[in-house]
């Protein structure tokens, strides 16, 4: 006789429907206990065993009364279906899982009170044995091996206790540490087998609600029986199930790396949606679907199933503009117009303390304090690019590698030539990358020549590169150079806009990112238009440097595809795209006059697929075929609630410390605000240490 112990739904399935209900007195001290038998099988419910019907809840299951009866009834061995909860990132919801110990830190029941003598508790090998042979021959793939916690109910564990109890094991439930020791007591062997409901409470960041609980236990019911039927047809009839696929197909088919459920997800791609609990699936570096979680469950197994409930998912942010390196720069130089603050802040900086050291220790501190404000991202322009790369390869950001020209001599070349060549060398070095790629970045039409502006129009035509430029960012870059003299001239014997001037050079086109573009007149529009460049708007260093308001609205009206920059920590002073999205959906409200103008859903898609656009990375969307660089933001702190609109809580309510979790290309880089590829702490103190060194240096004559 085979003892089975599971819930109710399993009870009501077809595999136990016909069992005859009895009432069998195990024991005077323990009382009647109802089970359900068979000629074969003996099924007790777990939390029903009382005659009158009574629940017992998780801290007040009548172990004993339930080992001592199964074993009255002839059972010789026993076997359980538990529902739990997982807490490892790699054991998804929806799994089997065979458990090969088990811990528990309260007391545990015991039938022999009064014994003395000791017995070392563990799973049958053999009974378990049976149960993997089973579940493999019917091909359910049963996870092999782990160990099980139990907690006592009647309540949900808090974080801190699952984070412990994670430590010890690979699932929790709230019985089997006590079932399993109890049934062994009496001398029965017992094994069981795990239904991964749910992403324990803690381990996601996500509240587990009853409900939730509830639901995610009917779900997978279909698939418990399956596994259910497996195993007694093997032990106690001596039999082999045909594999599930052939009766009820499983919930979980077609393997993948992650799906993430959410409360919200806003995939921008179509335009203006916004998705109520709805899951995100990832493979292989790209989204695969974007469905509701049912379908999700129903349809995909997921090596890393998150159950972020009380968040919004999103593409990650892209920064068309920045030069990270100067993050080390962050504060210097505050309150000064454009070229004033050049020329007495940033310039004398970089001459006396750029170089190669610098240039990774910033680009680094910037990178982490990007992923961990949700831009997965960026367009850089700086020089030592080749060290830039290497810090952002090391922490796993998306970049495209700007390489600087310029006219005068800086640390890292002498000339333009020099610059263009050893940029181009940089990016031939370091190869085909499938996270880093390079641009050509001349600095501005008043800091290179035509002549170089000429051949890096030919560079980048031949190499399909991207070319980056600040491009008129102030009201007498534009004049001056239709003037022909004036204060940031560009450097062009040509009396046009600079816009003119590079469309006369042929680097207008859909490989410009051209930064800023405060001031344009409608011939200007007309002829960015229709060379389908794109501009990187910055909206907090553009009112910094008081340079000016960018009509973007008009802009996007008129056709023009605006991307969203930060610019450099120098001039912002920080790299949040959350703090610069707010900024430039007010901004562009206050130039249109029009409260509609720039509104979320237009603001979110000029920090994603408007900015994937602009630097032809296949990302920006959570839309199938797309780069998996996704973000989740949590809302459920006194900041966020009540949320009655996603998009426009993302931009007029989040900060860039609701990011807690973000992938890039897949992998999982940021984990519960935590950056799993850099040391924090060390970068810190690494800011801290050349905030000296800078102050030291500007000090000296």
């Amino acid at each position: 006789m085979l003892g089975v112990i599971g819930g109710t739904s399993l009870l009501q399935s077809q595999l136990f429907s016909g069992l005859k209900k009895v009432v069998v007195t195990a024991s005077s001290q323990e009382g009647e206990v109802v089970l359900y038998r068979g000629d074969d099988v003996c099924f007790v419910q777990r939390h029903h065993t009382q005659p009158d019907g009574q629940y017992d809840p998780p801290h007040k299951v009548r172990y004993a009364a339930i080992a001592l009866a199964l074993k009255a009834e002839g059972c010789t061995s026993v076997v359980a279906l538990a529902s739990v909860g997982s807490l490892k990132s790699h054991i998804s919801i929806g799994s089997l899982l065979v458990p090969d110990d088990y811990f528990s830190p309260w007391n545990l029941p015991s039938v022999w009170e009064d014994k003395r003598s000791h017995f070392v508790p563990a799973y049958d090998k053999h009974v378990r044995g049976q149960i993997i042979a089973a579940l493999t021959a019917a091909e359910l793939n049963p996870i092999v091996g782990g160990t099980y916690t139990q907690t006592m109910g009647p309540r949900f564990e808090t974080k801190s206790e699952i984070r412990f109890l994670a430590s010890m094991g690979e699932v929790v439930g709230m019985t089997g540490a006590a079932e399993a020791t109890v049934i062994q007591e009496v001398g029965l062997p017992y094994a069981c087998v795990c239904m991964v409901d749910n992403a324990a409470h803690g381990i996601a960041a996500q509240q587990l609600t009853l409900s939730g609980f509830y639901d995610a236990v009917k779900q997978n019911q279909d698939f418990a029986e399956i596994a259910m039927r497996a195993i007694v047809d093997r032990i106690a009839y001596n039999r082999i199930s045909a594999p599930a696929a052939s009766s009820i197909e499983k919930p979980l088919l077609q393997p993948v790396d992650t799906v993430i459920d959410a409360h919200w997800v806003l995939p921008v791609i179509p335009h203006n949606s916004e998705l109520e609990n709805h899951s995100v699936v990832i493979h292989d570096g790209r989204i695969v679907e974007v469905l509701p979680h049912a379908d999700a469950r129903a349809k995909f197994s997921a090596a890393d199933h998150r159950v972020l409930t009380h968040h919004i998912v999103m593409p990650g942010f892209i920064n068309a503009h920045t030069h990270s390196p100067m993050t080390l720069l962050r504060g210097l130089a505050n309150d000064l117009p454009l070229i004033e603050w050049l020329q007495k802040g940033v310039w004398p900086a970089e001459a006396k303390c750029v170089s190669p050291e610098f240039c990774y220790t910033g680009t680094k501190l910037a990178a982490a304090e990007m992923l961990l404000s949700g831009t997965t991202s960026f367009l850089d322009m700086y020089f030592f690019p080749e060290d830039s790369a290497k810090a952002m390869n090391e922490v796993g950001i998306r970049a495209v590698v700007g390489l600087p020209v310029l006219e005068f001599p800086t640390a890292w070349a002498a000339n333009a030539d020099e610059y263009i060549d050893k940029g181009l060398a940089v990016a031939d070095s370091f190869g085909e990358h499938d996270r880093i790629s390079f641009a050509l970045a001349p600095h501005a039409p008043y800091t290179v020549s035509d002549k170089s502006l000429s051949r890096i129009a030919t560079e980048a035509e031949k190499r399909n590169m991207l070319v980056t430029i600040h491009l008129h960012e102030t009201a007498e870059e534009v004049t001056s150079s239709t003037a022909g003299d004036g204060p940031n001239k560009h450097l062009s014997d040509s009396k046009c806009s600079p816009l003119q001037n590079l469309n006369r050079l042929g680097l207008l086109n859909d490989r410009m990112v051209a930064a800023h573009c405060v001031h344009m007149d409608d011939a200007d529009i007309e002829t960015f238009k229709n060379a389908k460049s794109s501009i990187a708007h910055c909206p907090v260093s553009n009112m910094k440097l008081a340079c000016g308001l960018a009509p973007v609205q008009r802009l996007i009206d008129e056709g023009v595809n605006v991307a969203l920059g930060t610019d450099g920590c120098s001039s912002n002073n920080t790299l949040d795209m959350i703090g610069e999205m707010k900024t430039a959906a007010l901004m562009g409200k206050i130039v249109s006059k029009r409260a509609d103008s720039l509104n979320a859903h237009e603001t979110i898609r000029m920090a994603t697929i408007r900015g994937a656009d602009a630097l032809h990375i296949h990302a920006g969307a959570l839309e199938p075929g797309r780069l998996a660089d996704v973000i989740a933001l949590r809302i459920d702190d006194v900041f966020s609630v009540p949320m009655h609109d996603a998009a426009a809580h993302v931009v007029y309510s989040a900060s860039r410390q609701s990011v807690n979790h973000v992938w890039v290309q897949g992998e999982h880089i940021v984990e519960d605000g935590f950056l799993r590829t850099a040391n924090v702490e060390q970068l810190v103190r690494d800011g801290f240490e050349w905030k000296d060194r800078i102050s030291q240096a500007l000090a000296q004559e």
